[in-house]
């Protein structure tokens, strides 16, 4: 079991995963269905229709800046069976 903890400046997490993956990549190794996932930070995707939202707008000469950390542990997990 794998415990995910997400640190930055953005209250949303989208996940990807490689459901429809068959390729081929670097080396001309094959990555398969479920192979690879990715984690984007951003804010919530309708964020510019939800007044109650902060705004997501970045105007001219405005800097946008994101730090995002990821740690991954491996949860050891020992089950009783009755």
């Amino acid at each position: 079991m794998a415990c995910v903890w997400k640190s930055g400046y953005q209250p949303g997490v989208q996940f990807y995963t490689s459901n429809f993956l068959e390729t081929k990549g670097k080396e001309n190794k094959t990555y398969v269905k479920h192979s690879a996932f990715c984690l984007e930070i951003q804010i919530h995707p309708n964020a510019p229709k939800i007044s109650d939202f902060p705004s997501v707008r970045l105007e001219p000469k405005m800097t946008y800046k994101d730090l995002t950390e990821y740690q991954f542990n491996l949860i050891s997990l020992r089950l009783k069976l009755a």
